[in-house]
């Protein structure tokens, strides 16, 4: 074996191992950014079934932990050329900040005052973290917030009434078409 072989070949296996390690480099890195999963919906009180709220949940998706803060709305998010938002609000539900330390950890919380949030004069919806990143919920969800805030109906009431009894036992009544009861057991 040439000099020159061995010197292509030693050349090559570096190059291998620089690509392996540069590709191993970046799946780490998007591996370990901060994530955030939202959802949102419009749903009754408990027990009061003519009263709406907003539920919001926050899953923290990666490794790193996540301190979220508050909820916020802006008009016109791509308003200004240099980025600015025009006008706004923000929300802070109770017990808020939360901090969501591990993969999978996951915060959920209600907000009762919510119709000006969801009165659809507003183009952009977020939950902002510690460090000001502004998490977007997603316009799909966004839009079936405002449609559904904006519905007069009430909710439906529940067809089953769960009834606790002293000695600890639960005995569920199923609500009829004809407005009896019968028990489940």
């Amino acid at each position: 074996m040439k000099q020159q072989e061995a010197t292509l070949i030693i050349a090559i296996y570096g190059a291998t191992i620089a690509t392996v390690a540069a590709v191993w480099n970046i799946a780490q890195l998007f591996r370990l950014r901060r994530r955030l999963r939202i959802e949102a919906a419009i749903g009754p009180v408990l027990g009061v079934w003519d009263k709406k709220q907003m539920l919001i949940s926050v899953t923290n998706l990666g490794v790193r932990p996540i301190t979220v803060h508050y909820i916020c709305a802006y008009k016109n998010w791509r308003g200004s050329r240099k980025g600015a938002k025009v006008g706004g609000m923000m929300t802070r539900p109770e017990g808020w900040p939360v901090s969501l330390k591990h993969e999978g950890d996951r915060v959920g919380t209600t907000v009762e005052r919510f119709e000006e949030l969801c009165s659809g004069q507003y183009g952009y919806m977020c939950v902002v973290d510690s460090v000001n990143k502004k998490w977007r919920i997603p316009r799909k969800i966004r839009l079936q917030l405002i449609e559904r805030a904006a519905d007069t109906r009430p909710f439906p009431a529940p067809d089953r009434i769960i009834e606790e009894r002293e000695d600890g036992t639960r005995i569920t009544h199923i609500k009829k078409k004809d407005n009896q009861e019968g028990d489940v057991g």
